[in-house]
């Protein structure tokens, strides 16, 4: 490629002074420094889309334009004369079709000064071939871009193709079409399966792609162009370059998804500002890092070895302009991390393994382990540390760990930990069991009968006690782990009452009366204090169920404040007397 003739004639100017003082013995290391830095100086890239009016424009004006249109001389004007070693044109070179007859002449009495060094990308207006009375060469002969690929030769590619790719210093530059209608975008199609060769076979630190159509601009992008950028990002792509909005837009780097990605993702800059006209927006986006919709102008890149730095350079009599530096993303990792060691642990339960190891090194770093348990994953751990909760009893299981880093590179598995569970416990069970006769029964009125009598109440002063029956089955000789006696209260008290065990008399809810009620077993098995109307307490009679049958409880209060309970006879089923009993 050509680089700038001042630039090149600078260059040689040094070398041979410094090869004259070699021949005559002369100490001119200054001067030979100055040469092999001029050696290594970093190519510049300028690059602009969106450029040259119909030569049928009324803006024409002889390739000069007017204020607001038409500025292809004066963004042209910023290469000419510039460091520039390579020119790189976003597409929509020439509108409004790109005709031979166009291109020759417009675009040719601007940015085709520098058309020996630049390279191009095709926009959709060189696609076009239809257009109105003031265009040029806009027909059938245009059809497939044939005039963007007559002009430029073969440095736009071949026809029916468009993309292709060259180096610029350490850089590889990737340039695709996105004309996806024209030339399949889809990571099978042929542009595809080159694009993914291509970056596959050149693993530069710094690559870079343009193309006419950005992903993300603001106000919307084009979507059908993500295949694309799906691929560049998987290969570590940094810069994408585009045109086809006509302002300036600066994104923060990005996922294809449009996430900020600080670490992997791509910069791009959509640069449609070479002058055809300006596009102006009301939208905003939060990740767009500079914006600019008044000026015309051209971005100029220095692509050094593992960064780059850019700046805007606006036409002559504006002031808008952005600038900044960057760092290229390294090389994808490929190295993985160490081996793991000194695996170990316990079970702690049938349902439960701890494990511990060592920590393994990476040349980047370690992100997780995944464990694996029989040479199958069981789940990762950002520690040292994982607990299986998924294990059985009475079973031996032989665990592994593996470390990942970043770019999802493997170590070598650890070596094995055997381990076995011990016997699981029987499972525990609750059972809900329905109370089946209830009844109150009044010193007051010995004789009287109130089995069907809801809430049923138990007091100190007048003697009144409840009586309840349940029918215990379910437990099969398994261990009892509580029984609770579950009730709503109807009736608030200072004291809830102490229950009993009865002295096994038989009773029926509607003939049990004070003078035949059975007597109780023993101690209390248990007293609750205050009670809450409208809330449900739980008296803890454990000692008194001992499996399954019949159990008989009797309620007693001392207490002058009667409390009252939801009976079975209680409309609300929810409030019913139930003995929860927990059985394993």
């Amino acid at each position: 490629m050509a680089r700038n003739p001042d630039a090149v004639r600078g260059t040689r100017i040094k070398v041979a002074l410094a090869l004259l003082g070699l021949l005559i013995g002369v100490g001119l290391s200054g001067i030979a420094a100055d040469a092999s830095s001029a050696d290594v100086t970093d190519p510049v890239l300028m690059a602009a889309g969106d450029i040259a009016c119909d030569p049928l424009n009324g803006n024409f004006n002889g390739g000069n334009g007017t204020l607001n249109y038409c500025r292809a001389k004066s963004t042209s004007d910023l290469v000419s004369g510039s460091d520039a070693t390579a020119v790189a044109v976003l597409g929509d070179q020439q509108y409004a079709c790109g005709s031979l007859a166009a291109f020759q002449a417009s675009y040719d009495l601007s940015w085709g000064r520098f058309k020996s060094m630049t390279h191009p990308t095709a926009g959709n207006h060189e696609y076009q071939a239809t257009g109105g009375l003031k265009t040029t060469g806009c027909g059938a002969g245009n059809t497939g871009a044939a005039g963007y690929y007559a002009y430029f030769g073969a440095a736009a590619g071949l026809p029916g193709q468009g993309y292709y790719s060259y180096d610029l210093g350490t850089w590889h530059i990737v340039v695709l079409n996105s004309n996806c209608g024209n030339v399949a975008c889809g990571p099978t199609s042929p542009q595809g399966q080159w694009l993914q060769a291509d970056l596959a076979a050149h693993a530069n630190t710094c690559t870079m792609a343009y193309f006419h159509h950005p992903l993300f601009a603001v106000g919307g992008g084009v979507a059908t162009i993500k295949p694309l950028w799906d691929m560049l990002y998987a290969a570590d792509v940094d810069v994408v370059l585009n045109g086809h909005v006509h302002h300036y837009e600066r994104w923060k780097p990005l996922d294809p998804s449009g996430n900020v990605d600080p670490t992997n993702g791509i910069r791009e800059f959509v640069v449609g500002t070479g002058g055809e006209d300006r596009d102006t927006t009301t939208a905003t986006d939060t990740r767009v890092e500079s914006f600019n919709q008044t000026t015309f102008g051209v971005l100029r890149m220095v692509l050094s070895d593992g960064s780059y730095s850019w700046q805007f350079l606006p036409e002559s009599g504006y002031n808008f302009t952005d600038s900044g530096t960057a760092s290229c993303d390294p090389p994808p990792d490929s190295d993985p991390p160490s081996q793991p060691t000194g695996l170990t642990g316990a079970a702690d339960s049938a349902t439960q393994v701890s494990l511990s190891w060592t920590a393994s090194s990476d040349n980047i770093g370690v992100t997780s382990y995944q464990v694996l348990r029989d040479g199958i994953p069981v789940g990762t751990s950002t520690t040292t540390q994982y607990t299986d909760k998924t294990t059985s009893g009475d079973t031996s299981y032989s665990y592994q760990v593996v470390a990942l880093d970043a770019a999802g590179n493997a170590s070598t598995p650890s070596d094995t930990f055997p381990v076995t569970t011990p016997t699981a416990p029987p499972p525990i069970e609750v059972l809900r069991i329905p109370v089946s006769q209830d009844a109150h029964v009044n010193a007051s009125t010995p004789r009287q009968n109130r089995g069907t009598v809801t809430p049923f109440v138990v007091d100190g002063s007048p003697n009144i006690r409840a009586f309840l029956r349940f029918p215990v089955t379910g437990v099969n000789g398994r261990s009892i782990l509580s029984a609770q006696l579950h009730m709503y209260v109807a009736d608030a008290s200072p004291s809830g009452g102490s229950v009993f065990r009865t002295n096994g008399a038989n009773w029926t809810e509607t003939g049990l009366t004070w003078n035949n009620q059975p007597g109780l077993a023993g101690s209390a098995v248990t007293t609750i204090g205050s009670v809450t109307a409208g809330s449900t307490r739980d008296f803890d009679v454990t000692p008194a169920v001992t499996g399954d049958g019949t159990i008989d409880l009797a309620i007693t209060s001392t207490n002058a404040d009667s409390a009252g309970y939801a009976s079975k006879e209680t409309p609300n089923s929810t409030r019913r007397p139930v003995l929860v009993v927990t059985v394993q």
